[in-house]
């Protein structure tokens, strides 16, 4: 049987443009993430911290795959690297049992940072909330049960990468076909899960619904390289010239590297508004639970939060649906990280007794103190 492409072909030069170009285009997202958040002097979240390993990550992931074509002869036939150097093989397992590890984690922390964006979002359904940490769970048990595999699959370890060594492995062709499966089932999840609380808002017209839906489903661009990778990963035989075919290694860099740039570029829009000077007009949209306020250059949820110290140090909740009389009124400030320094208006309801007690945010008397 021919060799494709001949016995010198060499598909390495592929592989380190695709590394290259996500460390290049990774890199400067990461530093514009943070750039946008110094521009709109916005707090840093947890999903925004866990962006820095996610990062590390990524670029390990990268330079793995780099040393996997240049050291360990990726993109060359077999036939070809038994000819010339037999020991590339040893590298080459090298890079991938490497390979394997960095991926699941950095896909368990880049979407672990997307589904606390989302929860602090759209926290104001208890079941969203609730769904959201079953998400985590579900994905760090997937990682976890992928290193783990990874790790004890040929006893001892080095015989992955050693056949000289007395050893014996689990069915691996096995676990590079249906290992990856939860993960695709994981991503369509991630992807479909902003869609009903967008469309379930109120006040807002269909043209706003379809627009925040289509900021949301930037992520498919993950969703989608991560059905392609288990597509290349389930074609792969015990015949197929693994050096050779490269696709799947490909796509296990080019999924993380697209969900990471995915999750980075929602949070570059204040500074985009900063250096186009666009406006932000709040509006106001009423949600089942809560009230969720809506810019152009984001979308803000805030179900329960504590104001500045006051002398009562009231709890403040927002509420919607009841109008509250005319009681003890009190304003404060607030520096939200998309909505920037917001006046607000605070009415206590007396009907609500001597318990605890609930406020009223009267939205109509909210204005931005400044332009961010």
């Amino acid at each position: 049987m021919a060799l494709e492409g001949g016995l010198d072909a060499n598909r390495g030069g592929g592989i380190i443009a695709i590394s290259v170009l996500f460390m290049v285009f990774g890199t400067v997202v990461f530093f514009l993430r943070y750039v946008a958040h110094r521009v709109a002097d916005s707090p840093v979240f947890l999903e925004d911290w866990l962006m820095i390993p996610s990062y590390i990550l990524m670029m390990g992931l990268c330079i793995d795959l780099l040393l996997c074509a240049s050291h360990g002869d990726a993109g060359r036939h077999e036939a070809w690297i038994l000819l010339n150097e037999p020991t590339a093989f040893v590298r080459f397992a090298q890079t991938l049992f490497a390979m394997e590890i960095l991926y699941s984690m950095a896909i368990a922390i880049m979407k672990t940072s997307i589904l606390l964006l989302y929860r602090r979002i759209f926290g104001v359904e208890r079941w969203f909330r609730h769904f959201t940490w079953g998400l985590i769970v579900y994905v760090w048990l997937w990682a976890l049960s992928e290193t783990i595999v990874a790790i004890v699959q040929c006893t001892p370890v080095a015989y992955q990468w050693d056949k000289t060594l007395n050893g014996v492995c689990i069915d691996q062709l096995a676990t590079y076909r249906f290992i990856p499966l939860p993960n695709v089932l994981h991503d369509v999840v991630l992807l479909a899960l902003p869609t009903p609380m967008i469309w379930a808002l109120q006040k807002v017209s269909r043209a706003q619904k379809i627009a925040l839906t289509v900021v949301f489903l930037i992520g498919s661009f993950g969703c989608i390289a991560s059905i392609i990778r288990a597509y290349y990963m389930f074609m792969l035989t015990s015949n197929s010239d693994q050096t050779w075919q490269v696709n799947n290694l490909i796509w296990t860099v080019a999924e993380p590297g697209s969900i990471f740039i995915c999750a980075c570029v929602p949070v570059l829009w204040p500074m985009v508004r900063r250096i186009f000077s666009l406006p932000s007009e709040p509006t106001r949209i009423e949600g089942k639970q809560g009230t969720t306020v809506l810019l152009p250059r984001g979308v803000w949820s805030w179900r329960r939060a504590t104001p500045p110290p006051t002398p009562n140090n009231y709890d403040l909740e927002l509420l919607h649906g009841v109008e509250a009389p005319e009681g003890e009124k009190k304003t404060q400030m607030h520096d939200h990280l998309y909505l920037g320094p917001i006046r607000y208006q605070i009415k206590q309801d007396p009907r609500l007794g001597a318990g605890r007690p609930e406020f009223h945010w009267d939205a109509s008397r909210a204005s931005p103190a400044r332009a961010v």
